[in-house]
């Protein structure tokens, strides 16, 4: 005969819904439970819908400063057709189509494509990486009042500790990628707020154009525009920025874990640095010296 052990017993209160949880006993309550079941079916979609406003924010911090990207892609065609002329690279016909009508026909196209292809790969580079499965994150110290309190604190040493590790192992495999990106992004903010914030104004502009009672009262509507402009900014940006970071990190230590060519490393992100800083450095530059807005 084998000895069998009994099987241990599980607290019976094991897995008691709490009162965050939407299915408990708050959820009963008529507004308190609309709101934990809005709250978390918003955090389910987060992974769907932040993609979604970095594009918004991308967007609207290029249509401020679309007419200085037209300006600089009017630039590139102007040095392209002066180089090809004096190294008579091109034939008489292909620099006939660059003259100044054709430029004229050009520009705003090219520089749609290249605004589509900035928002595209600051966007989609956003994306968080699959997290490590072996990163159990901050474990709260008991369950108990002493253990929660000490947590507030605990999780940002824990938080700072984790940021000097990742800006240390950051700085290890640098590249172009790394470099411009924590460039690239705050210029960016720096552009889409005021977009965020007119946009925000038109939208209120319409309530005293359809509630004529209020035809008086726009006062509020400037500083509160500023204000959910900042905030959509912080709320989009920190993840915009911390993302792509993280996301440019791991790429660096996969092409270091295959054994990538030094130089190769180090030039990774070329082309971000030509086609995605630099316009947006041209419009944030023009935006502070107050050619745009």
């Amino acid at each position: 005969m084998t000895d069998q052990t009994p099987a241990e017993q599980i607290d019976s209160g094991y897995g008691e819904d709490e009162d965050t949880n939407p299915t408990s006993l708050a959820s009963k309550v008529p507004v308190l439970g609309w709101y934990l079941r809005a709250t978390k079916s918003f955090g389910r979609s987060r992974s769907f819908f932040m993609p979604l406003g970095f594009m918004g924010l991308c967007g609207l911090a290029i249509f401020l400063g679309f007419s200085k990207l037209e300006e600089l892609t009017n630039l590139v065609l102007i040095f392209l057709h002066k180089s090809a002329a004096m190294l008579s690279f091109m034939s008489d016909d292909a620099l006939d189509t660059m003259n100044l009508a054709a430029r004229r026909t050009a520009v705003p196209f090219l520089a749609s494509l290249w605004a589509v292809a900035i928002t595209l790969r600051l966007s989609l580079g956003a994306f968080r990486p699959a997290r490590d499965k072996d990163d159990i994150g901050y474990v709260v110290p008991g369950s108990g009042f002493i253990g929660r309190t000490w947590a507030i604190f605990g999780r940002k040493i824990y938080q700072l500790k984790q940021a000097v590790t990742f800006f240390a192992s950051y700085i290890r495999d640098l590249n172009l990628e790394k470099l411009y990106l924590p460039l690239a992004i705050p210029l960016l903010l720096l552009l889409a707020i005021p977009s965020t914030a007119l946009a925000f104004e038109n939208l209120f502009y319409e309530l005293p154009a359809h509630f004529p009672s209020m035809a008086d009262q726009v006062g509020w509507i400037h500083m509160t525009s500023w204000i959910m402009a900042i905030v959509t900014g912080l709320i989009l940006g920190i993840p915009l920025l911390a993302n792509s970071l993280l996301r440019a990190h791991h790429k660096s230590i996969e092409r270091r874990k295959r054994k990538t060519k030094l130089l190769r490393r180090w030039l990774s992100g070329l082309f971000g640095v030509i086609f995605v800083l630099a316009p947006i450095a041209w419009m944030a530059l023009s935006f502070i010296a107050g050619n745009l807005y």
